[in-house]
């Protein structure tokens, strides 16, 4: 009878034994699907966020460039192209530091913490284009719009043209040159 009475209860014992295994089991398959899908879902939102960037690129009616971490171009729209008086096909060689004068924004002369995530910042600069231009624009910047790449959109540009003006004194003349804004 005991020997009944203990086989009973060492098989009740087993039986739960078996159905926490069971369950214990399970969660370790649920969470081993979990790690084993979050690269994929990582690569899923990359690719998207990188898809949102190229549709961005192609339908701003906005200047818009891409740099890298060191703030070499590596994509821009034509409008973009323009601003700076750069072809797609040498952008890659300048920075915007090349353009864009230390200080302007703040975070291009190494001075400020480095970002992590996207960071969005906005201001006024000027644009010193390759051809010796002068733009003044109204630029917002999002650092890792896609992961090692940040974004410049640029708004409400003015166009600055450099005029002579006469300004006769007594017995010389003086040239100055003087900067106007032309909307």
């Amino acid at each position: 009878m005991e020997l009944t009475k203990y086989r009973s209860q060492v098989s009740a014992a087993l039986d739960h034994m078996t159905v926490f295994l069971r369950q214990e089991q399970t969660k370790l398959m649920k969470l081993g699907r979990t790690v084993a899908e979050k690269p994929r879902k990582l690569r899923e939102a990359l690719r998207a966020r990188e898809n949102d960037l190229r549709d961005l690129l192609e339908r701003s009616l906005d200047p818009i460039v891409v740099t890298d971490v060191g703030c070499r171009f590596v994509a821009a729209n034509q409008r973009g192209l323009d601003l700076f008086g750069v072809s797609e096909t040498n952008m890659r060689m300048f920075n915007i530091d090349a353009f864009v004068s230390v200080g302007q924004m703040s975070y291009i002369d190494g001075n400020s913490t480095p970002f992590i995530g996207q960071t969005e910042r906005h201001g006024l600069c000027n644009i010193k284009r390759l051809d010796g231009g002068l733009r003044v624009a109204e630029y917002f910047f999002i650092a890792h719009f896609v992961p090692h790449r940040h974004l410049y959109r640029f708004a409400n540009i003015k166009t600055v043209r450099k005029q002579f003006h006469d300004e006769r004194t007594h017995d010389s003349v003086n040239v100055r040159a003087r900067l106007y804004l032309i909307s």
